[in-house]
């Protein structure tokens, strides 16, 4: 009987000061905030040999393509899952490996990882 009253409490202590760790680590990691405001460039191409080139800038949560000679600059939304991109014209979607690129709602380019 003690056991049921012990284990539970266990697992509580274990996990906030797991959660309390893991704080500590972000908070005192300097190097990862450097590497959040690098700019990573990307290129895919798909089935059908289309390049898009990719740009994304953390620190400003945005991303610049370029497809098919038109620079397209792109505001991050957040997402539950995944990642979205978007403007009034065109929209960028990762969720699960699939990279989707729609031009007025209508798919332009795919390209799965």
């Amino acid at each position: 009987m003690r056991f049921l009253f012990f284990f539970p409490g266990a697992l509580i202590i274990l996990f906030l000061s797991s959660c309390q760790h893991i704080e500590k680590a972000r908070g005192s990691s300097s190097n990862h905030t450097e590497v959040m405001q690098e700019i990573i460039r990307h290129t895919v191409t798909d089935h059908q040999g289309r390049v898009l080139a990719m740009a994304f800038n953390n620190a400003k949560e945005t991303a610049t393509l370029v497809w098919q000679g038109e620079t397209i600059e792109l505001q991050q939304e957040r997402m539950a899952s995944g990642t979205k991109y978007s403007n009034a014209t065109y929209e960028l979607t990762e969720h699960k490996g699939e990279l989707t690129l729609k031009k007025g709602g209508n798919v332009v380019f795919t390209h799965m990882k």
